[in-house]
């Protein structure tokens, strides 16, 4: 569950109780005004708009592990069945917030110059975007996530794989990872589209506020005995929703 820590989660303790629609504020900037000696203020009345959230995508997997299978295979095989739907249902809720993080119509677009291959001029250009909103990079609360062959592209950037940039067993080139772009945590996601067509979404650089996730069950196992199948039936569930809540903190980045 990888995008779950990267966008705002503070609403998940809220949702466990009850309830399945949520409306998130989203407050009006205030504007500071000159104080003239003499003559009182005018109030400010800011129209506040707001972003919806609804608890509305239970995702489940279930499937039945026979006990023969059990018994001739190795040990923690049940334990590897039981891991394999966690994973299913942690792909899936990155998949959800990634149609979040895609759903801005007044997102901020990046037109690569070549299919899945960023630049350091695409990154910059993200960067100055977030920054004219006020919005520091530097403060922890931005990420960049894009698919596993962008990610691969970014080795390619002089900035950050040079050896003699960092010295030769820090860099990327090194170490065969990316930790931080410009000060920006990055991530890689299979949940992000590695298609070369046009206009498709391989790519974020986002506020953690852009997108909002609320978790309100699960991932949970239950698991009883199928007298049928001589076996066990397990089934796993989670219980989740987001709202796009602000689209201008998101910086897409499309091919070409």
């Amino acid at each position: 569950m990888l995008l779950e820590g990267l966008v705002d989660n503070s609403l998940s303790g809220e949702v466990q109780g009850m309830g399945d629609v949520y409306h998130i504020p989203k407050y009006a900037v205030d504007s500071a005004v000159t104080k003239t000696a003499g003559t009182a203020l005018t109030a400010a009345a800011n129209t506040h708009t707001e972003a919806t959230l609804t608890i509305n995508q239970h995702k489940a997997v279930y499937k039945i592990v026979e006990d023969i299978s059990r018994i001739q295979a190795m040990p923690g095989l049940f334990e590897k069945e039981v891991s394999g739907m966690g994973y299913a249902l942690a792909k899936a809720q990155d998949d959800f917030i990634v149609t979040k993080l895609a759903g801005g119509a007044s997102a901020n677009y990046i037109d690569l110059g070549s299919d899945n291959t960023i630049s350091a001029a695409n990154l910059r250009t993200a960067i100055t975007t977030l920054r004219d909103l006020d919005i520091s990079p530097e403060d922890g609360d931005v990420s960049l996530v894009v698919n596993p062959t962008v990610y691969a592209s970014l080795f390619s950037i002089s900035d950050f794989s040079d050896a003699s940039k960092f010295g030769a067993g820090n860099a990327p080139s090194a170490t065969g990872a990316f930790g931080l772009i410009y000060g920006i945590p990055v991530y890689a996601s299979s949940a992000i589209s590695s298609s070369t067509d046009d206009g498709t979404n391989v790519g974020f650089m986002f506020h953690k506020s852009a997108v909002a996730f609320a978790r309100q069950s699960g991932p949970r196992v239950q698991a009883q005995a199928s007298l049928a199948n001589i076996g066990t039936e397990v089934v796993s569930d989670v219980l989740y929703g987001g709202a796009t809540v602000f689209d201008t903190r998101i910086v897409t980045f499309n091919n070409p």
